[in-house]
């Protein structure tokens, strides 16, 4: 026992030699670590400011530039790479005579770098040449107008409209029978002399082909003869590229499937005829939407939607749909059918039963109609239908009822980009419906709307939104027209700022309701990240009781702002707005809006 305890005494000295040895060692280290070579860059010379500003982007010395090197050289190195990378970008704006000079001056603290760009003279595109390295001489009989690939002789040869014309080459010969076309090589000689610049493109063309036989693979419990119906082509065409692109866009519109592919296959040997291979992806046939709105002045609402795609294996689509809030609610039950008696024609049946109670009107309806829309081009709908609504209805008057016949007609141009958050485009949604009712043959009436919209990119981070919508309500005085049937401004679908259905006369207290109706709007769209964003937004609107807009009356005008949170669904609205033109005791000082999508 003795001898352990002598044991202990003697080495616990030299383990803590041995730990205070390291530790000082590893002070010294850090003492000794360099804290790398602090610097400013400047990039300057005979470039404007878009050209800057897309160096900039481009250089690893300017990113960079609040993490310094540990050294002199490893700084010098990364101003090297990012001359070189210079000289690259000029090249491929079409400054083939540019210079790049790197100066460095370790003398000073923090250490100045500085690029001197020099572009020089831009070269032209001179021509555009072909070359064939096998197939027939399509390119010498039909040559493609290099104005239709992108490219403008005569003005500067850059690289990227160089490189994206030879996609629309290899488009234009897919187009015309060659499903297999390729480029080579893509050959870029300049002319320092003339300073110009030819671009050749080697191409092989490989077979001539036709539409062949189509296969389906993922297409479990959808009528063949559905899909094959959709065909923009019929077996033997020449082959056509772009309708491959057309077919695809037809079955994704569908809204059957959550991945579509339609690919040529190579022809058997010694034949021409291309099969056509069309693989798909199933959406779940039956999916349920939830949906929760908030408005100051309709309160709490909300919304369920079941739908059943593919009810008979045809497309064939069901909805059913059950709204509320506070004012009202609705249930609906809509059936589609596509294709119906041809292409790109669907057949709508529809029922609703729903009650209404706002400070207009009170409304009780039943109704059901029968339509047809049409796709007149991908992005132009029109729609006609026979509508037959029963409906009692009480105003400041009495309770009234109405059997209503009519002939609801439309046209919808839709141009945008996105349908719930849309950045770019515009759309169009003009309506006609004259009324009849069928036991009142006095009562007679039309109802027209017109609503417009553009969306306008100003910066990656920024857009502009405006609508403005006009109506009008003919053949009847406002009192002999139903008051549901009526225009009402004011509202997070109308006039912001105002309570729904008040921005207008009032009658008692109450909205009266117009003939006529004008409204407008704007938003400048900020989305500074991806998950999120902010909106400015000022409306304007008003009724009349004239059957046309008195255009030079003053309009009711509300403004705010909001926010929003981008979801895979859309994005999540949340607006805050103030009526400029408040009537004291009539209008709240502020009204709250939220609710899934844009305003418009």
């Amino acid at each position: 026992m003795k001898r352990r305890l002598k044991n202990i005494h003697f080495a616990a000295p030299g383990r803590i030699v041995a730990a205070g040895t390291l530790l000082a060692l590893l002070l010294f280290s850090l003492s000794c670590r360099p804290e790398g070579v602090n610097y400013r860059v400047r990039i300057r010379g005979e470039i404007d400011r878009r050209q800057r500003s897309s160096l900039r982007e481009i250089s690893d010395t300017h990113a960079l530039r609040h993490e310094p090197p540990a050294g002199r050289g490893l700084l010098r190195r990364r101003a090297e790479r990012d001359r070189e990378r210079f000289g690259l970008w000029l090249r491929s704006e079409g400054y083939f005579q540019s210079r790049v000079e790197l100066l460095m001056d370790f003398e000073r603290d923090p250490v100045r770098v500085v690029f001197e760009v020099y572009p020089g003279e831009p070269f032209d595109l001179a021509a555009v040449e072909f070359e064939l390295v096998d197939g027939d001489e399509l390119l010498h009989r039909r040559r493609p107008d290099p104005a239709r690939l992108g490219l403008k002789i005569g003005e500067r040869a850059r690289f990227l409209e160089i490189k994206r014309a030879e996609e629309r080459l290899e488009r234009f010969l897919a187009g015309a029978g060659f499903a297999f076309a390729t480029v080579e090589e893509r050959l870029v000689r300049a002319d320092h002399d003339a300073r110009s610049v030819t671009v050749t493109y080697r191409v092989s063309l490989g077979p001539r082909v036709f539409f062949g036989p189509v296969s389906f693979e993922g297409a479990v419990g959808i009528e063949e003869d559905f899909l094959l119906g959709k065909l923009p082509w019929e077996e033997g065409d020449l082959f056509d590229a772009g309708l491959l692109a057309e077919y695809r866009r037809r079955l994704i519109a569908a809204d059957l499937f959550s991945l579509v592919r339609v690919e040529p296959a190579p022809p058997p040997p010694g034949e021409n005829v291309s099969p056509i291979e069309v693989e798909v992806r199933r959406r779940k046939r039956r999916t349920v939407g939830l949906g929760l709105a908030y408005n100051t002045d309709e309160g709490i609402g909300g919304k369920i939607n079941w739908t059943h795609r593919n009810l008979v294996r045809r497309g064939e689509r069901l909805d059913l749909r059950v709204t509320g809030s506070e004012i009202g609610y609705s249930a609906e039950a809509e059936f589609r059918r596509p294709d119906y008696l041809r292409y790109d024609q669907t057949l709508l049946l529809r029922t609703r039963l729903g009650e209404e109670e706002t400070d207009a009107y009170q409304s009780r309806q039943a109704g059901v109609r029968v339509g047809i829309d049409r796709g007149l081009r991908p992005d132009l709908v029109g729609g006609a239908a026979i509508d037959f609504k029963y409906s009692r209805v009480r105003d400041e008057q009495a309770w009234e009822y109405f059997s209503l016949l009519s002939l609801p007609l439309r046209l919808f141009w839709d141009r945008s980009d996105d349908l719930l958050d849309p950045r770019r485009g515009w759309r169009i949604n003009l309506g006609f419906t004259p009324f009849q009712d069928v036991t009142d043959p006095d009562l007679r009436f039309f109802r027209t709307h017109l609503q417009a919209s553009a969306y306008l990119r100003l910066i990656r981070q920024a857009d502009l939104a405006f609508r403005v919508a006009a109506g009008s309500v003919g053949g009847r005085s406002r009192l002999s027209i139903p008051a549901d049937e009526r225009f009402y401004a004011g509202g997070g679908a109308s006039v912001r700022g105002y309570g729904y259905q008040f921005a207008g006369p009032l009658t008692a207290g109450n909205p009266a309701g117009g003939r006529s109706i004008t409204t407008v709007g704007g938003e400048l769209r900020i989305r500074p990240a991806e998950s999120w964003g902010l909106v400015f937004f000022i409306d304007g609107g008003t009724v009349y009781e004239e059957t046309l807009p008195r255009w030079g009356e003053d309009l009711f005008w509300g403004a705010g702002g909001g926010f929003r949170y981008f979801t895979p669904v859309g994005p999540i609205r949340l607006d805050l707005a103030f009526p400029l033109d408040r009537r004291p005791g009539i209008d709240a000082s502020y009204q709250v809006y939220v609710s899934i999508g844009q305003a418009f």
